[in-house]
């Protein structure tokens, strides 16, 4: 019996301690997400080797976009051209384990040519999912990733 029970206290506390390496990922996971987001609004990326690994992989590349923690870096600039004003806004982020979801919405003022398109001077209002993978570090390692593509060029007056 105390063998028994020796165990199951044994294994609550194994238990215990998984649950908080987990939730200290998890914390550290959502903060880097944030800062990421708040990257995109600033435009500033000097610091993104922070939170998002060098050998990162895009499984939703932008047309000619370049692999790597490189191209994902001269999409987002390309896009801060296009929209200065450009504001990431974080809806929900779910978190399990080495794996997030993020809701966002991305909002601005097209000032910029766009995609080989003129500048509209139009504002819009677009919503994404972002799919990531975080190594144990935990950096971004992977990314997914849907934008409402067809709203946007609607909004734009590209896509009647």
């Amino acid at each position: 019996m105390f063998k028994k029970l020796f165990f199951l206290s044994f294994a609550i506390a194994c238990l215990s301690v998984l649950n908080v390496k987990a939730q200290d990922n998890t914390d550290k996971i959502k903060d880097g997400i944030n800062k990421v987001y708040e990257m995109f609004n600033s435009g500033d990326f000097s610091d993104i080797g922070k939170y998002i690994d060098a050998g990162y992989v895009e499984h939703t590349p932008t047309m000619g976009q370049k692999p790597g923690l490189e191209g994902f870096v001269e999409v987002m600039k390309s896009f801060k051209k296009s929209f200065p004003d450009m504001k990431f806004t974080i809806n929900d982020v779910i978190i399990t384990n080495d794996k997030a979801a993020v809701l966002n919405t991305m909002t601005g003022t097209n000032t910029g040519e766009f995609m080989g398109m003129p500048a509209t001077n139009k504002k819009i209002s677009v919503m994404g999912i972002d799919w990531l993978l975080f190594n144990k570090d935990p950096k971004c390692t992977e990314h997914w990733g849907y934008i409402d593509s067809y709203s946007m060029m609607q909004q734009l007056g590209m896509n009647k």
